[in-house]
């Protein structure tokens, strides 16, 4: 009787995707789409509801839902459906010990869906009469069927015109038919969505992490212990430790102390536009990568044994000043990059460096949490799936395009306002700040009446045709706010 429950509960989401989502945009209807799968879960499968993370994940997905609806941005799209692909990993086994293990899961989940839908739907059919195994009988023959065609049509070219003959007439009885193949397939994707959250899929078990079969085996006391490091050998990684943190210390401080002069105290307006470009960019990525690096250096020396060797106390400490000063490096990166704002206003990457770096603060801490309280890699990077997951949920609240528009128009920069930055890389969101802001613009901007309305008219058109093709399904605070001033 649950079997059939399921079958029904995914009819109908497949159905709700369809009915929401053909020939719209991402909108209402996600909200309303992820609304019902989470009240679908929690009737046919309320125990996984008992796990704290599949209660922060399925919370996650829903807000991520409803930041579309409140600011429709890309960027709320994407998080939307990483998140409710990691709530399909974790519908399917909750106790998964690292983060991307659930979304690994999920992806996998919805590649075997469909033998999951033919196996739950067809073969339910009540009676002694089977569907799903009369069609089973079929596939078989039909594949080796299909391959013996192709060798035939290869070999013969009389019969290969003739098969091609049949084929073609075939196409054009269903072109005949007038049915939209286009609607059938979409149907089938949202067949794929709805059956790979309520159908238990074997990919669930690709990560056995129960907590019994976790638990570390003891070794035999009859048994020699397998060293893997002598004690010397151990003491003389730990003065390889100790050599090349102190080196890198020295190093790092230099560089920080460079910093400190020339990027911390520098005038912005000292440095050319060359200059000010490769002043941020070349040695930004670089920083950033020199940062990964020291995190990466610090994972190796506090492996395993190296935490349990007596009297670390001291490699600890020095390793705790280069965090320090890797956190200072984040700081001086963080100050050029918003030098190159001063300058010349904000963007996308712009903003992604700022985001990136306050992401590398948090795994710095983390960082300092492994090694004093002895925690594994495993700590380490599940922590951090879990920071970047949650920032990631609350950022996707944030309509940036809004904020860069608005940044952009209203700071005083030495340079003109770019205009095509504004009109044309960010989305039609702005339109009403765009209309608000005409004359700073065509004053800042360096644009006649003319060519504004000219810019306007262009990008107003684009937002009133997408507007046109969609319905209340795609309805979403930005585009109401446009559409009160430019909806024609």
């Amino acid at each position: 009787m649950k079997k059939h429950i399921k079958n029904i509960a995914v009819i109908i989401l497949a159905l709700a995707f369809n009915f929401l989502f053909w020939k719209e945009g991402l909108g209402l209807n996600t909200l309303i789409f992820s609304t019902i799968s989470i009240l679908g879960l929690f009737i046919l499968r309320r125990g996984i509801f008992k796990n704290r993370s599949m209660q922060i994940i399925t919370l996650g997905t829903w807000l991520a839902s409803a930041a579309i609806v409140y600011n429709n941005s890309l960027f709320a799209q994407i998080i939307f459906i990483l998140s409710y692909v990691l709530m399909l990993g974790y519908s399917q086994e909750n106790r998964y010990r690292f983060l991307g293990h659930g979304f690994i899961v999920g992806i996998w989940s919805y590649l075997e869906t469909p033998y999951k839908l033919f196996d739950n739907i067809f073969s339910s059919t009540p009676g002694n009469f089977r569907v799903g195994k009369k069609i089973k009988l079929f596939i078989i023959p039909t594949i080796v069927f299909t391959a013996f065609l192709i060798i035939y049509m290869l070999a013969n070219d009389r019969f290969a015109s003739l098969a091609f003959d049949f084929l073609t007439d075939f196409i054009s009885f269903l072109k005949e038919m007038d049915i939209s193949w286009h609607r059938i397939f979409f149907i089938l994707i949202g067949f794929i969505f709805a059956g790979g959250i309520f159908y238990k899929n074997k990919a669930a078990f690709g990560f056995d992490e129960n907590p019994e079969n976790l638990k570390r085996t003891r070794r035999s006391k009859n048994k020699k212990p397998l060293i893997s490091f002598s004690a010397i050998s151990l003491k003389n990684e730990y003065k390889t430790a100790i050599i090349t943190i102190l080196s890198l210390n020295a190093l790092l401080f230099l560089v920080n102390l460079t910093d400190i002069n020339f990027v911390w105290m520098a005038d912005v307006n000292s440095l050319n536009i060359w200059e000010l470009k490769s002043y941020v960019y070349q040695g930004t990525y670089v920083l950033i990568f020199s940062i990964l690096m020291a995190m990466a250096v610090l994972i190796y020396f506090f492996r395993k044994n190296i935490n349990f060797y007596p009297n670390n106390g001291f490699l600890k400490i020095i390793s705790y000043i280069w965090i320090l000063q890797n956190a200072i490096l984040v700081i001086s990166v963080g100050i050029r990059n918003y030098r190159y704002i001063e300058y010349y206003g904000i963007a996308h990457k712009r903003i992604g460096v700022f985001i990136f770096l306050l992401l590398t603060l948090a795994g710095l801490t983390t960082m300092i949490l492994k090694i004093k309280n002895k925690k594994s890699l495993h700590f380490l990077l599940n922590r951090n799936a879990w920071i970047w997951y949650i920032t990631f949920i609350i950022l996707s609240w944030i309509n940036w395009d809004i904020h860069m528009t608005k940044y952009n128009i209203t700071v005083d920069y030495n340079n003109k306002l770019d205009t095509e930055f504004i009109f044309h890389e960010i989305s039609d969101k702005n339109l009403y700040l765009l209309e608000e802001y005409g004359s700073t613009i065509m004053e800042r901007g360096r644009l006649n009446s003319y060519e504004f309305r000219s810019k306007m008219d262009q990008k107003t058109y684009k937002f009133n045709t997408k507007l046109n093709e969609r319905t209340w399904r795609s309805w979403n605070l930005p585009d109401y706010k446009n559409s009160k001033i430019f909806r024609k």
